[in-house]
């Protein structure tokens, strides 16, 4: 059923105080090698940005994999908000459906490199762009670093702008974005997949904010962007494997998923069935 109220003002979605939930990758504790990644672009950013830049706990960084936000206007119901706003359509949540589902495509983990890549093309882009351009950015007050899924084991050497006749596009699957096509089936919509022809693979880790975007000046974005990127560039690339041990439920009540507020749980626990999920946007999962 079309809904013609799509249009909603951001301020009155604020004033709902509504629990939202998401499905998550990473969220929590982390690998010593990803922390110490982590950790190392938090510092060049914060070397070149200052008190601007407010990194986030190492715990709190996580990959959104699909939003289950619901509609937070229509109380009786637990419609998917991505689809009404994005597709203007009416569409009901299967959360037990989407739970298997997600069971069953991740049961076999897969692996997303972050960092290595370097200034020159590769068999695949994000957004029209080289993942070199990719891999780091401020997007409105959001830092964020982006890997994307791989197969096989890097080369252990960096690979000049012409050395690409081994590589392929299968070593670079679209692993992500078709789970996140997939779920669609199940009443649920990921927010970068707005129109039907759209593709999304990106690994998308928010690792900070810039709570006032417009105090970054022209001369340090360039600097932050530069010294970032390239450092990624010079890495030999982190290949971290994604399944079902560290994907999350999360139930939230702030997007930043602060540890304090977020109760999360992982999709290897059986109870989270359509009962559980409902009750935790009225309870915070509480039970």
């Amino acid at each position: 059923m079309i809904d013609r109220s799509f249009d909603i003002d951001p301020s009155e979605r604020r004033n709902l105080q509504s629990m939202q939930a998401t499905i998550v990758a990473l969220y929590g504790e982390k690998s010593h090698d990803l922390s110490a990644l982590l950790t190392q672009i938090q510092d060049a950013v914060e070397q070149t940005l200052g008190s601007r830049f407010r990194r986030y706990d190492i715990r709190q960084i996580h990959a959104t994999l699909v939003g289950l936000e619901r509609d937070e206007l229509r109380a009786e119901g637990y419609l998917n908000r991505n689809f009404k706003i994005h597709r203007r359509v009416e569409v009901e949540m299967d959360f037990s459906s989407v739970m298997d589902y997600l069971r069953q495509v991740c049961r076999t983990p897969f692996q997303v490199q972050i960092g290595g890549f370097q200034d020159r093309d590769y068999p695949f882009t994000s957004r029209g762009e080289r993942p070199f351009n990719r891999c780091f950015s401020i997007q409105g007050g959001n830092v964020v670093v982006i890997g994307w899924p791989r197969r096989g084991i890097p080369h252990t050497r960096l690979r000049s702008s012409t050395d690409t006749a081994s590589e392929d596009a299968t070593q670079y699957p679209n692993i992500l974005h078709r789970i996140r096509e997939g779920a669609q089936r199940h009443g649920v919509l990921h927010s970068y997949l707005r129109r039907p022809d759209d593709t999304d693979n990106d690994f998308f880790l928010r690792i900070g904010i810039v709570d006032d975007p417009g105090s970054v000046d022209s001369r340090a974005s360039p600097l932050v962007y530069n010294a970032t990127r390239g450092m990624l560039a010079s890495l030999y690339p982190l290949v971290v494997n994604i399944g079902l041990p560290n994907m999350s439920l999360a139930f939230y009540e702030s997007e930043e998923l602060p540890l304090a507020s977020t109760t999360a749980y992982a999709l290897t626990d059986e109870h989270l069935d359509d009962a559980f999920i409902r009750h935790g946007y009225r309870a915070g999962a509480t039970s």
